[in-house]
């Protein structure tokens, strides 16, 4: 763009922007309209063929527009449960993030750092020396494999296997083994031999894809927290249902059940980024603040469901036991197909 036309744009009158937004025609819909935004389309009138510069400082003014709101939205929804969403239904909303933004924003949060505190923790427990019964870590991990680590006066009997998804594994790849690791390398070396005689295709694609999760641990907990966080999306529906099933004399539409769900879940996905936050931070994390973090999760739930339902604290506290029932049942069942899909059992 030229100099003169930069100056152009610098050289406008606040009464210049206000002549812009009276007697406008869309670019899109070409509906007439006053204002600056649309009223049938919602596209804005801001022009956007302008020099760069303009275009940075509405970026930046944007961002830092965001983050007012989202420090306030994190304020309201860890120290006022059920409050966020009773906002969001009363049409008070532009002041908050939206719930699934913030959803998502803390979801990958907490897996970025789930990943990085398990991979750390899976790397000390493989490179450990292996002794007797036991792998020692450090003080704050200490692995406990009792008749799996043997040494050579403690040879593995010949009779005792792992049972594999079907492929019998002999646990003398472990003896004389200096550390997990090479013991695992042993093992993929023997489903080698295995994947060699196996024609059938899909046995065989399920050989491979587990001899490389073993010679690649790592690649493990990458995939299950994969399926872990998608799990999570599967789970916030689900557990809106719960909210109706419980509340169905309440006549709610399900929207209402699912934003309170969604807040709920990102206060619990706040609360494990602050407790891996403090595990990745120290090596030793006094275990009575980890409960007191935890007891909050239960707390919060029953102040959030009084607030946001309006029941009796007695009605609140036996729906909380049996919704807490329910969810847990399934989010365990969601967790057991996770770790079996992630590890190619399934």
């Amino acid at each position: 763009m030229r100099l003169s036309d930069y100056r152009k744009w610098i050289s406008h009158t606040k009464e210049d922007k206000e002549n812009i937004s009276k007697d406008v025609t869309c670019r899109n819909c070409q509906a007439h309209f006053d204002g600056n935004y649309c009223p049938v389309c919602g596209q804005g009138i801001k022009e956007l063929d302008r020099p760069f510069g303009f275009i940075v400082i509405n970026f930046v003014g944007d961002m830092f527009a965001f983050d007012t709101r989202f420090l306030r939205t994190i304020k309201d929804l860890t120290l006022k449960p059920g409050y966020l969403t009773e906002q969001f239904f009363e049409g008070k909303r532009i002041r908050y993030a939206t719930p699934t933004r913030l959803f998502i924003l803390s979801s990958f949060i907490l897996f970025f750092l789930l990943q990085v505190y398990s991979n750390r923790i899976l790397t000390t427990v493989l490179d450990a020396p292996v002794t007797s019964g036991n792998v020692q870590v450090n003080d704050s991990v200490s692995v406990v494999l009792p008749g799996l680590m043997f040494t050579e006066d403690k040879p593995a009997p010949d009779s005792v296997a792992i049972d594999f998804s079907g492929i019998n594994l002999n646990l003398d790849a472990f003896v004389n083994k200096s550390n997990i690791r090479e013991g695992l390398l042993e093992i993929s070396n023997q489903m080698e031999a295995e994947l060699s005689e196996e024609t059938d295709p899909e046995e065989r694609a399920k050989l491979m894809e587990q001899i490389r999760l073993i010679r690649t641990p790592e690649q493990a907990i990458v995939k299950i927290l994969k399926y872990m966080s998608w799990a999570f999306f599967l789970l916030l529906p689900l557990f809106a249902l719960i909210l109706k099933l419980f509340y169905f004399r309440q006549h709610h539409f399900y929207i209402r059940h699912l934003i309170f769900s969604i807040h709920l879940h990102t206060f619990l996905f706040f609360i494990y980024i602050i407790l891996i936050s403090l595990l990745l931070l120290f090596e030793k994390v006094n275990p009575y603040i980890i409960l007191a973090f935890l007891l909050t999760i239960p707390v919060y739930f029953i102040t959030a469901l009084k607030k946001f339902y309006g029941q009796n604290i007695f009605k609140v506290i036996l729906k909380f036991a049996g919704i807490s029932m329910l969810y847990n049942l399934l989010f365990w069942i969601v967790v057991g197909w996770v770790f079996l899909r992630a590890l190619s059992i399934i």
